[in-house]
């Protein structure tokens, strides 16, 4: 910014400033000021702050930690299937990102399949099913609350539905969106959280079933404005700080949000919503804050992030193999009296996000089927503070810095033709090969460049 007013000063004043200077040294002067705009504009493109917030020691805060579509594909059960104990292992999977999942006080998760429990039931698109062992190795990783309300909370019939609630609970979940009779969908109508000193309400809606009837008996809330509302009216007399409302809905690989999207984020809001969450397009959307007054009269900033992308999936091709850990703060101020109370409206923090991309590992064993292994990569934890294009890649035995200069040379042949999943114990994380660091770092780009 400083550097744009100095250019543009440059630029004004150049009839009585710049005449008296020599040609040359006021082209050093514009190039200069050129080459830290470019440095700026450069340095912003890898930062994922959308906010710079400073908390006060009156400041109480709690940290809401959301991703996106946790998907199981029948490449991913290949991968995920140990023939030594017969059964899935996903811990691999999310082992890189543990730290990040770690590093809130709530961490949500949409679970875009369901748990049937019969291996005759496990397959991937389009009626998923998986082992039970993705929902362990989710909530081992720091993973808290499940959204079960999509189009595949049916894949597997009745008892996909109902045996991925009572599954999902029994491993300490909190979920919602999706019940097993009308009793649990009154008890648990709205899921109520209580934690540091905040009353959350948590709300899921899904665009529908992939046209597959709802059983009787069962419920999965579906996008209705009149149930919205209702549910909002509900959270709103429970004396909820916040509402989060987390919506199935959008156009599949579309990179911004629909009509649809905006009118039912709209409506939400109107209704007492603080917050949007996304799912289903599969991309990642924009994510931004919106100026919205709501029927009690309130009149306050609300924040949407339209679709989180995939966080773990098979699919490959640009912008659908990866999405975004989303962290957004809330805040309240403290008072200290006879006892610690908690005054003022809730209000946004820090509101930030870590790029993750699936890496998916050719193995290619003979003696098993098995062909891939798949790891879900912070992207930021692969650059290094400067943003430029290098980082370390295993060739032979020795660790080498690959910088962007260097193409097609026999180190880089060597690391392409790299077979074993090698593993940096001492900057605990994955080392990749140079083919699939640049579509990682494209990635990591696009989505920056996305999100703004």
């Amino acid at each position: 910014m400083l550097a744009s007013i100095l250019l543009g000063l440059v630029k004004k004043n150049a009839s009585y400033r710049v005449a008296n200077i020599t040609p040359n040294i006021a082209n050093i002067i514009r190039i200069i000021g050129l080459g830290l705009i470019i440095a700026s504009s450069f340095y912003s493109c890898f930062s994922s702050d959308m906010t710079d917030f400073r908390y006060t020691s009156t400041d109480n805060y709690i940290r809401i930690v959301a991703v996106g579509d946790v998907m199981c594909h029948e490449a991913q059960l290949r991968a995920a299937y140990n023939s030594r104990c017969a059964c899935y292992r996903f811990d691999s999977v999310f082992k890189p990102v543990r730290k990040h999942l770690s590093n809130g006080h709530i961490t949500l998760a949409n679970l875009e399949t369901t748990l049937p429990g019969k291996r005759r039931l496990y397959k991937g698109y389009p009626n998923f099913g998986s082992p039970d062992s993705l929902a362990k190795a989710l909530y081992r990783a720091g993973v808290d609350v499940l959204s079960l309300a999509n189009n595949h909370s049916l894949d597997t019939g009745r008892l996909g539905l109902v045996r991925t609630i009572k599954v999902t609970q029994k491993i300490g979940f909190r979920t919602l969106g999706t019940y097993s009779y009308n009793r649990d969908w009154k008890k648990r109508r709205i899921l109520l959280i209580k934690k540091r000193g905040f009353r959350l309400v948590f709300l899921n809606y899904s665009y529908g079933t992939n046209g597959i009837k709802i059983p009787s008996g069962l419920r999965v809330n579906l996008l209705n404005k009149k149930q919205i509302s209702a549910d909002l009216s509900l959270a709103h007399h429970a004396r909820a700080d916040a509402i989060i409302v987390i919506y199935h809905f959008g156009e599949e690989y579309k990179r911004w949000p629909g009509a649809l999207q905006k009118e039912y984020t709209r409506h939400a809001f109107r209704h007492g919503a603080d917050v949007v969450l996304g799912s289903h397009p599969h991309v990642l959307q924009p994510h931004k804050f919106l100026q919205i007054e709501d029927i009690y009269g309130r009149k306050r900033k609300r924040l949407v992030a339209y679709s989180l992308g995939n966080f773990v999936s098979n699919q490959r091709w640009r912008y659908a193999n990866g999405g975004m850990i989303f962290y957004f703060d809330l805040l309240k101020t403290k008072t200290r009296g006879r006892r610690k109370t908690y005054q003022g409206r809730v209000r946004f923090g820090k509101v930030f996000y870590e790029p993750v991309w699936v890496y998916r590992k050719h193995e290619k064993h003979k003696k098993t089927a098995k062909k891939y292994s798949f790891h879900v990569l912070p992207s930021n934890d692969y650059l290094n503070k400067s943003g430029s294009k290098q980082d370390f890649y295993y060739s032979g035995a020795r660790l080498h810095t690959i910088s962007k200069r260097v193409k097609k040379s026999r180190r880089d042949r060597a690391i392409i033709r790299l077979r074993k999943l090698k593993y940096d114990k001492e900057k605990n994380k994955i080392i990749l090969p140079l083919y699939d660091y640049r579509r990682m770092l494209q990635f990591h780009r696009d989505t920056i460049r996305h999100q703004g």
